[in-house]
């Protein structure tokens, strides 16, 4: 039993006698010790007292010692050996470093001279570089985990290693690091790389020259989210550099990974050219960080064919995260300077070595970009269940995709509710947002209020770069911009579409100029013009005629069916599920079928096939049943269905055969027993759907039991059968969410968080969603949603308040 450690030093740890204590950080404390085997001075590392108890900080601490054992160099702290202390715990004896860390550095001096501050990061790079051999990421790689003995520089604190394919301890969501250094596909929740941590490096020699950080907000919570929708300041703004390292810098904090140095060697080659005095590599600077889906930042092009600048601009949007506008960078001397494309200079792009073979070749095309987003597509996901946004989407994308291919577009980038479309043809472009706004007029004219779809359609034109699939450049962050202000409904196109396409297909009208961030001249934005014509689709469906409607609407009725297979649940149902969802499957249950429910329990009516089927002859028992014909089956019939299904693993169509019992009047205590079993591991529409029409109020007392419940299916299942039972009040809801926020997983808090912002009122739901702000980087899957979410809950308790 390991007792409680003091805070105090010492008299030894595993032997080892104690002088004094080093340092102290969040998770361990770190003591100089002797070995007195080997005569020689020896760091003891333990954790914090506090953390003792704690298995998965035991966890983290024992890792970081196997991670660094693995590694062998001269630029990591090299590890002795490992223990357990009855007193202090586990314990770590490593090589002892006089020295200091860079950031202690940076509080005396501010800055450190640039020479000085690229031979640390090539240090650091050999570091790294032998820790990805040994197949480990740092994953906090900063001043403070860089400790410098004379003038060597080497890496410590690899607390937060992970192998880069092992198993991980950290929760699900969870993002850790520390928040100025993060890479943006880490703060997005991604698994993080080498190419992270080289991220990392990046803002620490950003931070070692400008003396700051990249990104200096006053919370933690701001940092992150600058850091995904900002670029850092220009780092010769800050500091005289040379401009190559200036651009250098630019490279590795890209917003995209592949726009980064390729591998430490690589990083090494130019940061030893920039030593020696030599000519380093010059990219085409970075595009403003993530445009649609991800960074669709431009590689540097090759020396033979230089290329007008890319704008900055875009739109990131993410699994976890909500849609943002994304500000375009600053200019970036010692790289192709920002101009538009009648005043911009070509640009000489220096090449040299092994960088230069490598550099990849971007061809150019002249296209028309369109971007498509779902209107209220964040609120309505926050509050409706993962599955059902799943199957929203995958009707939006039925209804979309064969009006692209019509007309010769070549979707992208899909991601969530968002397209990025090409087309070759200007006129075919506008023709084909015409057609989807028709689409979907149709569509919502006769969709039930869930089903309805609402999008926002821009269309810019001009060269675009090709690389690897993506697209880049200017047009694509124009049409990102033009999106962001287009109404729900609205098609508008810019200038440059206007110019190149037959004007005759389509009436448009003049909206005037406006400025856009990241474009150096004001755009002339037009707008298509619907018809006007009552109960008429807004523009006559005369593009739409393109389309083969059997082909859309035969992908439009697949979609619901399509996500259900592809997230496990209710692929089998089928005609049966189908006939369950109908409003009148239902429609007779009420009074008279609650009234024979006792008369009409299976063990009352004396069934023998469940007692075959519990004897092993399921298989032969449904056989029987299922070859009567349909019409003729009886509840009994459906009922005994149901449980040999079940019993054969076939739980979903079992549900599908309870359905059509309880449709017939027939219920019994073991078919609800399973119906609530099934409800406990994943999303059950048919198990939910049978449970909502069961009759009698006992099974709503059983089902209000279950919100609390510690699975988080199981109390979701049962919230949603009430719900259907209109039988769950506003405070129930705030119960479920409250366990909800508890949660490991981020996306099940974010949940929880979306049902404070709708229901929340009181002092509790306040707390909930401030504990939830007051840990940002656990919880980076909603950084954007929970200051809206306060908000809410504090309008609620004030309207409650009354004046």
């Amino acid at each position: 039993m390991v007792r409680p450690m003091t805070a105090e030093p010492l008299p030894a740890i595993g032997g080892y006698p104690v002088e004094r204590e080093l340092g102290a950080g969040g998770m361990g404390r770190v003591y100089l010790g002797t070995d007195t085997a080997l005569q020689r001075k020896v760091a003891l590392k333990v954790l914090q007292p506090e953390l003792l108890e704690q298995t998965e900080m035991r966890q983290r601490f024992l890792r970081e010692a196997r991670a660094l054992a693995r590694v062998s160099s001269p630029h990591v702290v090299a590890v002795y050996a490992v223990g357990e202390d009855p007193v202090s715990g586990p314990f770590v004896v490593m090589e002892y470093l006089e020295g200091e860390d860079l950031q202690a550095r940076l509080r005396r001096e501010a800055r450190v001279p640039w020479q000085q501050a690229v031979r640390y990061c090539k240090d650091a790079v050999a570091g790294l570089k032998a820790a990805e051999g040994a197949g480990i990421v740092h994953r906090d790689v900063k001043p403070a985990n860089l400790f410098v003995v004379g003038e060597r520089a080497l890496i410590t604190d690899f607390g937060l290693a992970r192998e880069v394919q092992g198993a991980g301890v950290t929760q699900a969501g969870l993002v850790v690091g520390t928040p100025a250094y993060l890479a943006p596909e880490v703060i997005r929740g991604n698994a993080a790389t080498p190419q992270s941590d080289l991220y990392s490096l990046g803002a620490t020699l950003f931070h070692l020259l400008a003396g700051r950080p990249p990104f200096t907000e006053e919370s933690p919570l701001e940092v992150l989210a600058t850091a995904l929708r900002s670029e850092p300041p220009e780092l010769r703004s800050l500091v005289d550099v040379p401009e190559a390292l200036a651009a250098l810098v630019a490279r590795m904090l890209a917003k995209d990974p592949a726009a980064r140095p390729p591998s430490w060697d690589a990083l090494d080659a130019e940061l030893a050219r920039l030593l020696e005095g030599e000519a380093v590599v010059v990219a085409a600077p970075r595009a403003a960080a993530t445009q649609l889906f991800g960074a669709l930042s431009a590689p540097a092009p090759p020396a033979a064919a230089p290329t007008p600048p890319l704008e900055g601009g875009g739109l990131l949007t993410s699994g976890s995260l909500p849609t943002m506008a994304v500000p375009p960078p600053s200019s970036t001397p010692g790289t192709l300077a920002a101009a538009s494309p009648s005043t911009a200079a070509p640009a000489s792009v220096v090449t040299s070595g092994e960088l230069a073979a490598a550099a990849p070749r971007l061809k150019t095309s002249t296209l028309t970009v369109m971007m498509t987003d779902i209107a209220g597509y964040s609120e309505r996901t926050g509050r409706v269940s993962r599955e059902e946004s799943a199957r929203w989407l995958a009707l939006h994308d039925a209804l979309l995709q064969p009006v692209f291919r019509a007309f010769g577009g070549r979707v992208v980038k899909t991601l969530g509710d968002a397209f990025l479309v090409t087309f070759p043809s200007p006129t075919d472009a506008v023709l084909c947002a015409c057609a989807v706004q028709d689409r979907l007029w149709q569509h919502n004219r006769g969709a039930a209020a869930a089903d309805r779809i609402e999008v926002r359609i821009a269309l810019s034109a001009g060269e675009v770069r090709l690389a690897k699939g993506d697209v880049f450049g200017e047009p694509v962050n124009l049409a990102a911009r033009l999106e962001a202000v287009a109404q729900p409904g609205e098609v508008l196109l810019t200038d440059a579409v206007y110019a190149t396409m037959n004007a005759a297909e389509v009436r448009l009208a003049a909206r005037g100029e406006q400025s856009f961030k990241g474009i150096s001249r004001p755009v002339t934005v037009y707008a298509a013009q619907p018809d006007g014509v009552a109960e008429q689709p807004p523009f006559g469906a005369r593009a739409l005629a393109r389309v083969k409607d059997s082909r859309m609407d035969a992908l439009v009725a697949q979609a619901p069916i399509a996500v259900a297979k592809a997230h496990n649940a209710a692929g089998a149902l089928k005609g049966a599920l189908l006939r369950l969802r109908r409003p009148q499957v239902f429609a007779a249950l009420g009074a008279a079928a609650a009234a024979i429910v006792g008369a009409l329990v299976l063990a009352n009516l004396g069934d023998d096939r469940l007692d075959r089927i519990e004897r092993g002859q399921a298989r032969e028992v449904l056989a029987e049943a299922e070859a009567i014909a349909e019409p003729k089956r009886t509840g009994v019939d459906w009922a005994v269905i149901g449980h040999a299904r079940l019993k054969l693993g076939a739980r979903e169509r079992g549900f599908a055969a309870f359905a059509e019992a309880v449709n017939l009047g027939v219920v019994d205590d073991d078919m609800k027993r399973a119906l609530l079993i099934g409800i406990e591991e994943r999303k059950h529409d048919g198990a939910v759907e049978v449970l909502a029409a069961w009759p009698g109020a006992a099974l709503t007392n059983e089902l209000k039991a279950l919100l609390k419940a510690e699975a988080w299916w199981r109390r979701h299942n049962a919230m949603a059968a009430l719900e259907q039972r209109k039988q769950l009040t506003d405070d129930e809801r705030v119960t479920v969410a409250l366990l909800d926020v508890t949660s490991a997983e981020c996306a099940d808090r974010r949940h929880g968080l979306g049902l404070l912002r709708r229901f929340g009122k009181d002092e509790a739901a306040l707390e909930a969603a401030r504990a939830l702000g007051a840990d940002p980087l656990r919880n980076a899957c909603m950084l954007f949603e929970i200051a809206g979410a306060e908000a809410a809950i504090k309008k609620r308790m004030a309207d409650r308040a009354g004046p």
